[in-house]
């Protein structure tokens, strides 16, 4: 495959940043442990535990295993957010925190359960229970401002002390840790006065969102990355067959992916996906803390190649398999293998923890020379998945030992998450004596193309769509609309003539006049609606079809026509 020579020197380029910040991109990713007298530093997690003072046991467990400070932290948050709501029960809910923690040494030190190898898994479950019991109290006291900040993602509470920090609400020295003590309160109050919201001291979604000013955004803090006592050493494949009846419900399965990406992974799923004729358009879940970059690469293009769709968030349908007890990770490696996946959805809840980082060697080290290889290697897969080349500059931010956990609105703006929507490619294009402007985009339900052609000043829109086993709905809709940023205006009447169903996809055409036109010529979106009526709840079609490309090249198309 050629490319240019701009192409080239982008991929050159991004080696070369990978060797000047010391990326040593190699085959396999390993994981941090840290000493138990290792301090807890600035952008680290921190714990119920003084890390600098533990023992054995469960404190050090937890002050060493990072996954562990992570679920630490997560009920740590919203015990803190029922603090802030109510000062009054600041002695009796420290007292409630001093015994349930208690509590959960002891149940986790016994001598069968760390006999049994489950030590992690206990203190993991106990943990879990204890953000459950002060999210449920925080719901009892129905403050909705409270509420709405503790369920918002551990990322959000690490990413706004630094956003506060850097906009010097808080000061310079103050340690980004995820847990908000009065300092950072009056930290965010002191902003949320500044930007007119009610300034109440929560992080809730509106604060955090106006921390997030696109352009102004800090990048998301870097957290120690999660260790894999509690992942299989093996990525296991669990294959999900389809509900029943399969008319209802859709002939897709569901792959569960958990554990560390070994070096046969790939050949392991290609073996599940052959063995039970997993069709396309089937689901992947992905919880895992990384592994062989290889592998990772292999299992993304495997994907691609089945066109089974990645998901961040965890399974839910029913009991089998169990649901995570903590919300699902895909870190480092596992970044690369999920955007291999054609279309890749992010987690209702916005719970996910999604993070990338440095790739390394867990043995010797390696030459310059293979270091860049390797290098391109991943631009080049990259680009070739389609996704934002910048997704580069934040694996190379943070280091070996740190994960650069993105944002919900990172993931979207890099198109790491696409939500079942690919990029619209427009372009012109001429057949005999007609030119015409051509949007194409995939989505997961099937390819959208809309078509304006232009002959003799005369104009006509064409629409492209998967029916998606509606054919004989379609065809009997008496209205269509063009839809213009959302808002749809009406087209002429339908005929059989100009609806049709070719090689198995529906093909419309409609007249359109200049007025429609120039509506055109100042929206950001088209998209087209087959209703039963106009204003119809439900129609068939697209919508949100990005036409800033197709804007500009319409300009031109219009001036060769004459128009």
């Amino acid at each position: 495959m050629n490319t240019s020579s701009t192409e080239r020197g982008i991929g050159y380029i991004a080696a070369r940043l990978a060797l000047v910040v010391g990326l040593a991109v190699v085959l396999s990713v390993g994981f941090l442990t840290r000493p138990a007298s290792a301090q807890m530093q600035h952008n680290q997690m921190g714990t119920s535990f003084d890390c600098s003072r533990t023992g054995p046991n469960v404190p050090s467990l937890v002050c060493q295993t990072p996954e562990l400070r992570l679920a630490d932290l997560l009920q740590m948050q919203p015990y803190y957010t029922l603090r802030h709501a109510q000062p009054e029960r600041q002695q009796e809910l420290r007292g409630q925190f001093t015994i349930r923690i208690q509590e959960l040494v002891r149940e986790c030190s016994t001598e069968q359960v760390r006999a049994g190898g489950t030590q992690s898994a206990c203190v993991t479950r106990a943990l879990g229970g204890l953000r459950t019991f002060w999210l449920q109290q925080i719901e009892r006291i129905g403050n909705a401002a409270a509420l709405d900040e503790a369920r918002l993602p551990p990322g959000h509470f690490t990413g706004s002390q630094q956003a506060l920090k850097d906009r010097n609400f808080l000061p310079a020295e103050a340690i980004v840790d995820g847990v908000f003590g009065s300092g950072s309160r009056q930290a965010i109050a002191r902003f949320q006065a500044e930007r007119g919201l009610p300034a109440n001291g929560f992080l809730t979604a509106a604060t955090a969102d106006a921390l997030r000013v696109p352009g102004n955004a800090p990048p998301p803090p870097a957290i120690t990355q999660p260790s894999p006592a509690q992942f299989s050493a093996q990525m296991r494949f669990t294959a999900i067959p389809p509900q029943q009846p399969v008319f209802m419900f859709g002939n897709s399965w569901t792959i569960i992916a958990e554990g560390v990406i070994d070096l046969s992974a790939p050949a392991r799923l290609r073996t599940l996906i052959r063995a039970n004729n997993i069709p396309d358009r089937s689901h992947i879940y992905f919880n895992s803390p990384g592994g062989s970059v290889t592998a990772a690469l292999e299992l993304g293009r495997i994907l691609r190649e089945e066109r089974i769709y990645a998901n961040l968030s965890g399974y839910q349908r029913g009991d089998q398999p169990p649901r995570p007890s903590q919300p699902p990770i895909c870190l480092s490696a596992c970044a690369l293998a999920f955007i291999g996946a054609p279309f890749r959805f992010g987690s209702f809840r916005g719970d996910e923890t999604f993070g990338v980082h440095r790739f390394y060697s867990q043995g010797a080290e390696i030459g310059d020379d293979v270091t860049q290889v390797l290098a391109n290697q991943i631009v080049q897969y990259i680009r070739e998945m389609g996704v934002d080349i910048r997704l580069f500059a934040e694996i190379v931010r943070a280091g070996r030992n740190d994960i650069n956990i993105l944002s919900r609105a990172k993931l979207e703006e890099l198109g790491v998450v696409n939500n079942g929507i690919g990029r619209t490619a427009w372009s012109l294009e001429s057949v005999q004596d007609f030119i015409y402007l051509k949007g194409e985009r995939e989505t997961f339900r099937g390819i959208n193309k809309f078509i304006l052609q232009c002959n003799q000043r005369r104009w006509m829109l064409m629409v492209i769509f998967h029916p998606e086993g509606r054919w004989e709905e379609i065809r009997e809709m008496g209205t269509h609309s063009l839809l213009i940023d959302g808002h749809p205006h009406p087209l002429f009447q339908p005929s059989p003539s100009t609806t049709r169903l070719v090689n198995g996809l529906v093909n419309i055409a409609h007249p359109i006049g200049r007025p429609m036109l120039e509506r055109m010529a100042r929206s950001r979106t088209v998209g087209f609606a087959a209703q039963n009526f106009h204003g119809a709840p439900v129609f068939l079609g697209f919508d949100d079809m990005e036409f800033e490309g197709g804007r500009e090249r319409l300009s031109g198309l219009r001036r060769t026509c004459g128009d």
